[in-house]
């Protein structure tokens, strides 16, 4: 921000830096109490930027001023935008089918079918088109990794969950003990919030020993890790009209709102106690609140990471809803690798991404649009915030998904880089089981679209909710009513008219075919060495595209089941509006239906080969149009089937067979000669970047932090393998080592390149964050190493090892060099010598010697010879060195 105002200003960017610092001085007496303005970020960044300016005396670059006219009417410009882009297909659409003669009378149904279809077209190409044009949002953090999170910070991590059964209580509780061991911190406080299972009465059977199972738990963790540090949270069941049964108060909803009258000193329901583990009086001093599900993973560091971001004044003002301040920060959730490979069904629809050394923050079409993103339900917030404007909010046994109602209400923020990982379901039914209920939970909140929303006590209330929170509630709406939508206005374009059907078929398409047509739209647009998409993922996106249109016909039944129970159990039952199927469950519960859900998936096969036949007898020039669709939609039992299958994994053992160890090994051996034969005095023992071997043999002479950080590593490798004997690695490490403490360094860090002959910085002279954070990894992999090594005995099982891996290449160089016979007697007596590695350390030793005379032997033979023999005699050295080295 000082180096984009030093430019616009013409000032040097120490002055800018100070103008911003004597605005937060001169209003510190005006400003108490207002943390925001007393940081000098609130003037850099924040609200009071335009104030920086003006005193500046220059005005903001164009993009700048142009982010901000944009950021000032986003709702406007987005809502817009969809409209028109909307109303403009439709009315094209329209004047093609008058243009081909069609009447009002067909086209007025032909155009109202396939509003929703292109509404979701104009949808998907704004938001395309925003995270395109708009820069992600990165939000402001404290620092609190060098000495932990502060006293007045402190955070409790709380996972819901419920008391099914003796194995998933000790699961949550291992779960439980791995979040707080990757992230430790003295600050941190973690427990499970527990319910029973819904019951017909207020004990059920095996509950108290579920319940002493969780206890006992909890407390031997807090034996193993220092008391105070885990607690337990339980509720008793209560009845519930709308369920017919005892059950936990409204759910996650009520646990959340239970734990917040807690930590906010009030009572909760009916007197309740709900500490079983754990103190109470230390929870007064909580500040922030964590809530993950129970299949929420959560990586090291993540929950400080979160807390830096909550914490910063720029982001919570005392809980008050201002300008740039949130009461929740939703980090980003995606799928844990092993639920993400688990089966052909998860490996398809989760997306194609590894694990990204340069992953920074993403786009977000609401985050950088409107500096306000989503609650999902996982996050950290402010019990006090949540406490004030939530408490006694809603309506009692109504709510089914209540996060984006409570995050619109709260405002909240997307921290699109800092990572929590989520479980995926393995199969297509639980997936679509998943579906429907989040369908019917956003069709419960369909109110808070109005101008009045229902209160406590049946009272209605004016809204709260901006027009953008009302809108992304309206979005879900829409977007549960594309499958129905979109399947009548291909049936109805396919039985009116060839033409209308052709097109309707390339709507549908375009649709369906999105995410790999926006992956191609990049490719073709990206700025020169920009990273874009793979082609693999891209063939990925397509067969996914081509899955979902598979399931087309059954997405939209299972959507208009979910709208349809709604509206029933709303307006006739009034009964199962909390209905909820646990994610560990509902794999189980589909198990249990699948030959139910199996016969759906036949019920849509025989629909589509009733509509073909329709087709075929009333508008057999519709065909060509229809049938992609229709034949996808025949064989999606078959494809739903076929995406269940487990995912093919193997053992590590049965992948590296004999024969590819043997091939591996060699490649390693072949891999050091670069090291061993580059890294020494004449590259000051560092490592030379690269090695020209075709069209000229050059050496690159220069090197940077990540190339000696490999390097390093791979001397300890050498080691392991079997190549260097434990001094000759730490004798070139150490020469390293003294070159690397006389290179000239910019605060500490190394310049990204050097030339190795001068130890001079090559021009540009800069500090690579990447290459410093390579090296930084490589350090800690070293150090963890060679404590291995100082434990390890000096010769151990990997020499023989190694020095048959050397004598294994040396083996295919005379084979391609055709003189395996002239030499086999000696190689006969290596191979010998050089079998498996025995167990006793006296026989090793003596089959390194007797290994001696023959190396010798071979290698003044191959000296003497007269044929062109460099590379074998290359090899028969090296194999000759390592045994007299052992």
């Amino acid at each position: 921000a000082v180096e984009e105002l030093a430019r616009a200003s013409g000032a040097e960017e120490s002055s800018v830096a100070r103008e911003a610092v004597d605005l937060v001085i001169a209003g510190i007496e005006d400003t108490l109490g207002d943390e925001q303005r007393r940081h000098v970020g609130y003037y850099l960044i924040g609200t009071g930027r335009p104030e920086l300016v003006e005193r500046l005396r220059c005005s903001e670059i164009f993009q700048r001023r142009l982010l901000n006219w944009v950021y000032a009417r986003h709702t406007c410009l987005y809502l817009s935008a969809v409209g028109i882009l909307t109303a403009g297909t439709v009315l094209f659409l329209m004047l093609l089918g008058e243009w081909k003669g069609h009447m009002a009378a067909i086209l007025l149904p032909y155009a109202i079918l396939g509003l929703l279809p292109v509404t979701q077209i104009a949808v998907l190409v704004v938001n395309y088109m925003t995270t395109r044009c708009l820069p992600p949002r990165l939000l402001p953090k404290m620092s609190f990794e060098k000495d932990g999170i502060p006293d007045e910070y402190r955070t409790l991590v709380v996972v819901p969950m419920m008391l099914v059964s003796e194995q998933n209580v000790r699961d949550e509780i291992e779960k439980l003990e791995i979040r707080y061991l990757a992230n430790p911190d003295a600050n941190l406080l973690f427990s499970l919030f527990s319910d029973f299972v819904d019951a017909p009465e207020v004990r059920g059977e095996g509950d108290e020993e579920f319940l002493q199972t969780v206890v006992t738990g909890i407390e031997e963790l807090n034996n193993r890790y220092g008391a105070g540090r885990f607690y337990l949270f339980h509720r008793k069941r209560v009845w519930t009209d709308s369920e017919g049964c005892y059950i936990g108060w409204e759910r996650k909803r009520g646990k959340l709102e239970t734990l917040n009258r807690l930590l906010n000193g009030d009572t909760e329901p009916g007197g309740e106690n709900i500490v079983y583990v754990g103190d109470r009086d230390r929870l007064a001093d909580v500040r922030f609140v964590i809530t993950l599900d129970s299949d929420t993973h959560m990586p090291r560091d993540s929950a400080r990471r979160l807390i830096e971001t909550i914490s910063h004044p720029l982001n919570l003002r005392n809980g008050e809803l201002t300008d740039g301040a949130y009461n929740i920060i939703q980090p980003r959730v995606t799928t844990d690798l092993p639920s993400a490979t688990a089966t052909l069904f998860s490996r398809l629809f989760t997306d194609p991404v590894g694990i990204d050394p340069y992953t920074k923050a993403v786009s977000d079409v609401y985050q950088d649009l409107a500096g306000e993103g989503s609650y999902i339900g996982k996050g950290i917030y402010d019990p006090r915030a949540f406490h004030r404007v939530l408490t006694g909010r809603f309506p009692e046994q109504r709510l089914l998904s209540h996060d984006l109602i409570e995050g619109a209400h709260l405002r909240v923020a997307f921290a699109s880089d800092i990572e929590l990982y989520d479980e995926f379901p393995p199969d297509y039914p639980t997936y679509a089981h998943r579906q429907h209920r989040w369908i019917r939970g956003d069709w419960q909140i369909a109110d808070w679209c109005l101008p009045r929303v229902p209160g406590p006590n049946r009272q209605h209330v004016r809204n709260p909710l901006s027009l953008l929170n009302r809108w992304k509630i309206f979005d879900n709406l829409r977007r549960s009513l594309v499958p129905a939508s979109l399947v009548s206005f291909l049936v109805f374009a396919w039985l009116c008219s060839p033409f209308l059907g052709m097109t309707a078929s390339v709507i549908a398409g375009l649709l369906l075919l999105f995410p790999p047509s926006a992956q191609l739209v990049t490719l073709a647009t990206k700025r020169p060495g920009k990273e874009t998409s793979s082609w693999r993922e891209r063939w990925h996106s397509f067969r996914r595209s081509l899955v979902e249109t598979a399931f087309l016909i059954h997405q939209a039944g299972s959507a208009l089941d979910a709208i349809c129970r709604v509206w029933f159990r709303r307006w006739v039952s009034g009964k199962h509006m909390l209905q909820w199927t646990t994610a560990q469950a509902a794999p189980d519960l589909m198990q249990a239906q699948g030959r139910g859900f199996f016969l759906q998936m036949l019920s849509i096969s025989a629909l589509s080969l009733c509509l073909t036949s329709v087709l075929w007898f009333v508008r057999p020039e519709s065909l060509p149009a229809a049938a992609p669709f229709l034949i996808l939609w025949v064989f999606s039992p078959m494809i739903s089937v076929l995406l269940k299958a487990r995912a093919v994994t193997v053992s590590p053992k049965s992948v590296v067979s004999a024969a590819h160890e043997e091939r591996l090994r060699q490649t390693a051996r072949q891999t050091w000669r670069y090291f061993a034969d580059f890294v020494g005095p004449d590259t000051s023992w560092l490592p030379p970047d690269n090695f020209q071997a075709s069209h000229g043999r050059v050496l690159a002479m220069r090197t940077s932090p990540t190339n000696i950080g490999l390097w390093l590593l791979s001397a300890l490798g050498a080691h392991d393998f079997g190549y260097l004997t434990v001094d000759e690695m730490i004798g070139r490490m150490l020469q390293s080592f003294r070159t690397v403490k006389g290179l000239e360094r910019y605060n500490g860090h190394l310049l990204n390149w050097y030339d190795i002959r001068t130890l001079k910085p090559l021009e540009p002279r800069y500090v690579s964050t990447v290459d410093s954070g390579n090296l930084l990894g490589c350090l800690w992999t070293l150090d963890e190493g060679m404590r291995e090594v100082v434990d390890k005995p000096l010769l151990g099982p990997q020499v023989l090892r190694g020095i048959r891996d050397t004598f294994r290449v040396l083996h295919t160089a005379l084979q391609k060099a055709d003189l395996l016979r002239e030499h086999h007697h000696v190689l006969s007596i290596l191979q010998k010598h050089l079998t498996d590695p025995p167990e006793d350390l006296a026989e090793m030793i003596l089959c390194i010697r007797r290994a001696v005379a023959p190396t010798s032997l071979l290698a003044n033979a191959l000296r003497e010879g007269k044929s062109d023999t460099e590379k074998v005699l290359y090899w028969a050295e090296q194999l000759e060195l390592e045994v007299a080295g052992w």
